[in-house]
C-alpha cells in the first residue's frame, strides 16, 4: 500500500501546487478505430466454458473480455513498431512505410490503436511522395513563396506544441528537484502550526486528528520541490517580457504571488494561478481602455504574438461574452471574468514554459517519432497540386460515365437534372484529370506497391 500511498500524495501536491499550470494540447482527430494496439501486454485466454455451464451466480458477461468482442489479441509495443516500420510501396526509390501512410491522420505518440490501412490510404501517401518529388524537381523549396509559407507553417505548428511543451518543461523541472531535494521529515512545530491552520479543511466524520497530522506530515516531507518549482516559475515571469496592445505589463506582483503560494492556501482550496489570473487579468484593465474588445487583445510573450480571439481555450468563453454583450474590458464584473482570466493566465504562462523548454533543447522529437507529414513536405505540396492538375489537359466524360456516377451518389438525384448533370461533370471530370496528373508523375519517377493486403 506504502507506494501507492505515495502516488496519492504525489498527486496531491502536483494538484496543490501546479493545479491549472498547463493546458494540455487539445485531442487531434482520432484515428476510425481498429485494432487495439501497444502498451499492453498479451493476455492470457480464459479458459474454454462449455455451453450452458455456466456456475451459479455466473454469468456469460463474466468470462468474456476486450480482444474477445474485437476478435483480435492487442498487440506489444514492439510488434506495433514493427507494423508501422513495413515498407508498402516504393516510389521513386523513396521507401514508404505504413506510418508514411499514417501521417494523413497525424497519429500521435500515446495512441493505443492501429490506424487502418487500406488502398485509399496508400494511395494519397503515393501522391504526396510524387508531388512532392517533383516539387523538389522543379525547384519550389527554392521560391520566396516556399519560404514564406514555410515560415507561417512552422509559426502555426510551433502555437500546437505549446500546451505539451509546457508539460514537458514542468514534468523535467518537477522531476529535477525531487531528485536533488528528497523527502525530509519535518519538525512536531511545523506539523502542528499546520494542523491548527488547515484542520478544519479535513472532514472530521472521516479523518481522525492523528489521520490528519500523518497526512500532512507526509506533505510537509515531500513539498520541497514544488515549492521550488513554483519559486522557479516566478523568475520566468520576472524576466518575462509581456505587452498588451503594446503596452508593457508589470508582473512583479505576479511573479512574487508565485513565489508566496503555499501549501497551507492549497489545502484550504485556493487554486494553484488563480490569484495571479486576477492579478494579470486586473493589470490589463488597468492600462487599457474600458471600450476595448477582448477578442482583439494581442498580448507579446518575450518572442511570441498572442491573438486572444484565436486561442482555441478561449473561444468559448469569448463567444459567451459576446452573445452577453460583456466582450468590453469594463462591461463584466470580476467574479463573470474570473474563468476568462484564469484561462488566459494559462495561455500566457504556457508559452513562458513553452518558450524556456526551446532554450533547454526539450522538444516534441525527444517523445519519440511523430507520425505527421513533415512541414516542408506539406507545404510543397499543397503549393504544387493544384498547378500540377491544371496542367492536365481536362479529361472528357462519356455520357455512360456520368450516367452511372448520377445513378450510384443519391446526392445528386433531388436536384434539379440540369443542375445535376452540371456538377456531376465538373466533380468527375477534375477527378480524373487530377488522377491522369498523378498516373504521369508515376510513370516519371516510378511506383512499386510490395503489399498484399489491399
Amino acid at each position: 500500500m506504502k507506494p501507492r500511498f505515495n502516488t496519492v500524495i504525489a498527486i496531491t501536491l502536483g494538484v496543490i501546487f501546479c493545479g491549472g499550470c498547463v493546458i494540455r494540447p487539445g485531442a487531434k482527430t482520432p484515428a476510425p478505430k481498429a485494432t487495439p494496439a501497444a502498451k499492453r501486454s498479451e493476455p492470457t485466454p480464459p479458459a474454454p466454458v462449455k455451453a450452458g455451464a455456466h456456475a451459479k451466480g455466473k454469468s456469460v458477461l463474466d468470462g468474456l473480455r476486450e480482444e474477445d468482442l474485437l476478435g483480435q489479441k492487442p498487440l506489444t509495443q514492439k510488434e506495433f513498431n514493427k507494423i508501422a516500420e513495413e515498407v508498402v510501396a516504393i516510389v521513386g526509390g523513396k521507401k514508404i512505410k505504413k506510418k508514411n501512410v499514417w501521417e494523413a491522420f497525424c497519429v500521435p505518440r500515446d495512441n493505443d490503436q492501429v490506424p487502418p490501412f487500406n488502398q485509399q490510404l496508400l494511395n494519397q501517401a503515393i501522391e504526396n511522395e510524387l508531388v512532392y518529388k517533383e516539387g523538389l524537381r522543379r525547384g519550389v523549396d527554392k521560391t520566396e513563396e516556399f519560404k514564406s509559407r514555410l515560415k507561417e507553417e512552422q509559426l502555426n505548428q510551433w502555437k500546437n506544441q505549446v500546451p505539451r511543451l509546457a508539460g514537458l518543461i514542468q514534468e523535467k523541472k518537477l522531476s529535477e528537484f525531487s531528485r536533488t531535494m528528497p523527502p525530509s521529515t519535518p519538525s512536531p512545530e511545523k506539523v502542528e502550526e499546520l494542523f491548527a491552520k488547515c484542520r478544519a479543511y479535513f472532514p472530521r466524520e472521516t479523518a481522525s486528528d492523528e489521520q490528519v497530522r500523518t497526512t500532512l506530515r507526509t506533505l510537509l516531507s515531500r513539498q520541497a520541490p514544488y515549492t521550488a518549482y513554483q519559486k522557479w516559475l516566478a523568475d520566468l515571469f520576472d524576466s518575462a517580457k509581456v505587452r498588451v496592445n503594446g503596452k508593457p505589463l508589470a508582473l512583479a506582483k505576479v511573479s512574487q504571488s508565485l513565489r508566496d503560494f503555499s501549501l497551507v492556501e492549497g489545502l484550504k482550496g485556493v487554486k494553484a494561478g488563480q490569484r495571479e489570473a486576477q492579478m494579470l487579468y486586473d493589470t490589463i484593465r488597468r492600462e487599457l481602455p474600458g471600450d476595448t474588445d477582448v477578442t482583439t487583445l494581442k498580448i507579446e510573450i518575450n518572442d511570441d504574438s498572442i491573438n486572444v480571439g484565436e486561442q482555441p481555450e478561449l473561444q468559448g468563453i469569448l463567444q459567451q461574452a459576446k452573445a452577453a454583450h460583456k466582450e468590453k474590458l469594463a462591461a463584466p464584473t470580476q467574479e463573470e471574468a474570473k474563468d476568462f482570466a484564469l484561462k488566459l493566465f494559462t495561455v500566457v504562462k504556457n508559452h513562458l514554459l513553452a518558450q524556456q523548454a526551446k532554450k533547454e533543447g526539450i522538444s516534441m522529437a525527444a517523445e519519440g517519432p511523430l507520425w505527421e507529414t513533415p512541414i516542408e513536405k506539406r507545404v510543397i505540396t499543397s503549393m504544387l497540386i493544384g498547378k500540377i492538375v491544371s496542367e492536365e489537359s481536362p479529361v472528357e466524360l462519356t455520357k455512360e460515365e456520368v450516367i452511372a456516377f448520377y445513378r450510384t451518389h443519391p446526392m445528386y438525384q433531388g436536384m434539379d437534372i440540369e443542375t445535376a448533370k452540371k456538377r456531376i461533370y465538373e466533380r468527375l471530370s477534375g477527378e480524373k484529370t487530377r488522377e491522369a496528373a498523378i498516373n504521369r508523375l508515376k510513370k516519371q519517377f516510378g511506383v512499386k506497391i510490395l503489399t498484399t493486403e489491399l
